[in-house]
């Protein structure tokens, strides 16, 4: 997803009519299952290495709202 970010002026110049029809200072992730637990770490949520005590931070700053469709994990602190 951050990838999709860094290259969306790309990406909307290679779609026909998309130039200049993107607000790249709001940007929203929907997720699924799977999909759920990304858009969540995306939106800041952290994964707890069980064996090392770290915790991976994958935050985009960019993304701004999100939707959460039956994400794994039992939210709050671990």
């Amino acid at each position: 997803m951050s990838d999709v970010l860094d290259h969306l002026h790309t990406i909307a110049d290679a779609v026909p009519g998309l130039t200049g029809r993107i607000d790249h200072t709001s940007v929203a992730v929907v997720g699924h299952s799977l999909g759920g637990l990304t858009a969540s770490m995306l939106l800041g949520a952290q994964v707890l290495d069980l064996d090392t005590g770290t915790r991976k931070d994958q935050r985009d700053q960019r993304i701004t709202a999100g939707v959460l469709l039956a994400a794994p994990g039992r939210g709050g602190t671990p």
